[in-house]
């Protein structure tokens, strides 16, 4: 299942975009993960004239670019990234869907799902950009990076590593003393969840001695259940489901309204009033969570190069998109067809975590 197909993980709630997101209780519990929505500004007003996929180039340097600012000479520049990214980023970004990732993930097969579910699993569920691709893998274990050791490594198959071009294998122990300066740096797990995304984060390109450059860093938006005691939490909910059906009963119906309608009006309140009284943010401990990850090297620095890659050039490419839409049609056409490599079967399930 991929996250924007017809079985989206979220609960008859759709969100304009992720601002609006990261105020939703049904986003937060039920999404969440690895999410990106923003759309890069150039330097001193710089922007994308032209964008170019050459086949004929060594791989990582095929994404050819021209940049222009007003009153100025266009300057081509060429993208160092490498196909086994460029690829899906630009899939994503072409795409009307700002998730790439979670872990709160559903399954086609249901009784396969109920079944995994009693066993304590996790499902995974990706952007079908990102699915059975090395970079999905490298998402799904962002997602993990500051609260599993396992995340210290890189998959393997066979006793090898899942390498793209670009990358060597991990230093393990040195990850893992990155982790715990990570975890120190932010004073533990304060936080019930979060979702890693470019929220109130600014993605800067410009171009400099041929060559683009990328700016901008991920973002722990970390948030925490008000009620710590799970059973209590379960009696909140449950008494907010009651008052918001009671109030929905008692509200004057329109006419033509279907069930639909009224389920939707339903969705919404409780939403609101989950949101309302059961979640808080922590703007001041996200911030303390991301210079951490950052002070440390990314814990992972395979993983977090791709995390950071995906969010700077999916924010590049919808500028792209935007400065000239019939380009970037033509752009995205041009990368069917492309061969990724190495080919990676994406998980759906794994051992449940920490989080939640």
């Amino acid at each position: 299942m991929t996250l924007d197909g017809p079985h989206l993980h979220a609960p008859r709630i759709t969100h304009a975009n992720l601002s609006a997101a990261l105020q939703s209780a049904s986003f937060l519990s039920s999404v969440g993960g690895v999410a990106f929505d923003g759309v890069a500004t150039g330097e001193r007003g710089l922007r994308v004239v032209a964008l170019r996929y050459n086949a004929a180039r060594p791989d990582g340097q095929r994404l050819e670019v021209t940049v222009q600012a007003e009153g100025s000479s266009p300057q081509a520049v060429t993208a160092a990234i490498y196909d086994w990214q460029l690829v899906p980023i630009a899939r994503f970004a072409d795409s009307q869907t700002f998730q790439c990732f979670t872990l709160f993930g559903r399954l086609q097969d249901q009784n396969d799902e109920q079944v995994r579910r009693a066993r304590g699993e996790e499902l995974l569920n990706y952007h079908s950009a990102f699915a059975d691709t090395l970079l999905g893998l490298r998402l799904m274990q962002a997602d993990l990076l500051i609260i599993r050791p396992d995340a210290c490594d890189l998959p393997k198959e066979n006793g090898s590593y899942y390498l793209g071009a670009g990358e060597t294998a991990p230093d393990v122990r040195l990850n893992q003393k990155r982790l715990y300066t990570c975890q120190h740096g932010f004073g533990g797990s304060r936080f019930s969840s979060y979702v890693i995304c470019d929220h109130g984060q600014s993605v800067v390109f410009a171009a400099r001695n041929g060559a683009l450059e990328l700016t901008g860093a991920p973002y722990w938006y970390c948030w925490r259940y008000k009620i710590d005691d799970r059973q209590k939490l379960r009696e909140a909910q449950m008494a907010i489901n009651r008052e918001a059906e009671q109030i929905v009963r008692q509200q004057p119906r329109n006419q033509g309204d279907t069930q639909e309608d009224l389920q939707r009006r339903f969705d919404l309140l409780v939403d609101r009033l989950r949101t309302e009284r059961l979640f808080e943010a922590l703007p001041e401990y996200s911030r303390q969570v991301s210079a951490a990850v950052q002070a440390a090297e990314g814990v992972n620095p395979a993983v977090y190069r791709a995390l950071a890659n995906t969010m700077r050039y999916a924010s590049f490419f919808r500028h792209a998109k935007k400065a000239q839409p019939e380009q970037w049609q033509a752009f995205v056409a041009s990368l069917r067809g492309v061969r990724l490599d190495p080919a990676v079967h994406t998980p759906t399930a794994m051992q449940g975590h920490m989080r939640r």
